[in-house]
């Protein structure tokens, strides 16, 4: 009766990580990093925000919804696929407040409001599983976008700033509450979050925001609760700090590299090459492992890299270096259609 047991209970928990990615497999995968609502239109969608289409955006356009869904990245996963590309990093799927800021509103997915909630103007719980299953089809992994930092700001109106109740601590256009990572409720909540939106969604991977500014310790039952790849953002150009991070998660986004590349292969004031090995030669000292963090030339946080680098040439040798460098190439969408944006949208 008791091996009875245990095999039921083996059979209970076995199918929870059946799926899983390891850190190892996806040192083979390259990823093309998507923003969901920046991506691709629902085929034949007449809805869209046709003021998305047009350039240059305004001020308000810029900052709010354009239409993008799962099912336009479904319709585009063969173009994904044609060009190399095994892996793709979308945005965050959970529910983002709704009302207007003067940073616009969460179109992008990190001002999250209702953590068990989906956006619902990337498409419907089945549009996300259909995407999901249809990039497994094509042997296209998907990492997941989270955020454990912080919610969205607390906005629904407007009120008198003189009353010392409406005030507010932190950024005063667009307040970001800080979430308690030292409560074990908080905790626990968390952990058992990722869990069941890597089991029931079966993603193959986690980026995780804002990395640094979460007390260390509570990566370790989150990582490891997510049961998947995991990689980390430390946005800063030091590698000693950066690299210490790779104690808490299998990889982070080499932004140390990141800030080589860009200074190395840019039109002017480029600096010698010989930046990059002595990068290389501090990548070995500070990181565990090189082959598990995520390299990059731009992403939604930074301008892109053709905004700086006209020259093809310096393009195509930089673009050559991350696929042969150590670590896991991360392709931010539009480089190859030439985009050249500026700030952070």
């Amino acid at each position: 009766m008791r091996h009875i047991f245990q095999l039921c209970f083996i059979s209970f928990i076995f199918p929870l990580f059946i799926n899983s990615k390891t850190a190892a497999e996806w040192r083979t995968r390259t990823i093309y990093q998507l923003l969901t609502d920046r991506f691709a239109h629902t085929p034949d969608d007449t809805e869209i925000n046709k003021k998305c289409l047009h350039s240059p955006l305004s001020y308000y356009d810029i900052r709010h919804y354009c239409g993008g869904t799962y099912k336009g990245i479904i319709s585009h996963l063969n173009y994904i696929k044609q060009m190399g590309f095994d892996a793709i990093w979308i945005s965050p799927i959970t529910t983002q407040i709704e009302n207007d800021t003067h940073w616009g509103v969460g179109w992008h997915g990190y001002w999250q409001q209702n953590i068990y909630g989906l956006n619902e103007h990337f498409g419907t719980e089945n549009d996300l599983r259909t995407l999901i299953k249809a990039a497994h089809i094509l042997d296209i992994w998907v990492m997941l976008d989270v955020v454990a930092n912080h919610m969205g700001p607390n906005v629904n109106g407007t009120a008198r700033y003189s009353q010392v109740e409406f005030c507010t601590v932190g950024d005063i256009n667009v307040p970001l509450p800080d979430l308690n990572t030292e409560h074990e409720f908080v905790v626990s909540t968390l952990s058992q979050w990722i869990r069941n939106i890597i089991n029931e969604y079966e993603f193959d991977g986690i980026r995780i925001d804002t990395f640094r500014h979460v007390r260390k310790p509570f990566w370790t039952d989150y990582v490891s609760a997510a049961g998947v790849y995991s990689v980390g953002e430390v946005a800063t150009s030091d590698t000693a700090y950066v690299g210490d991070y790779q104690r808490y998660a299998d990889g982070v986004l080499h932004y140390p590299l990141y800030f080589v590349l860009n200074e190395v292969f840019r039109d002017e004031n480029r600096k010698s090459i010989r930046e990059i090995d002595k990068q290389v030669q501090l990548n070995e000292e500070y990181f565990i492992d090189t082959t598990l963090c995520g390299l990059f030339l731009d992403n939604h946080d930074q301008a892109r890299f053709m905004n700086h680098t006209k020259n093809m040439i310096l393009i195509q040798n930089a673009l050559t270096y991350l696929m042969f460098s150590d670590g896991i190439p991360i392709f931010y969408y539009g480089t190859e259609q030439e985009y050249h944006g500026d700030s952070d949208p």
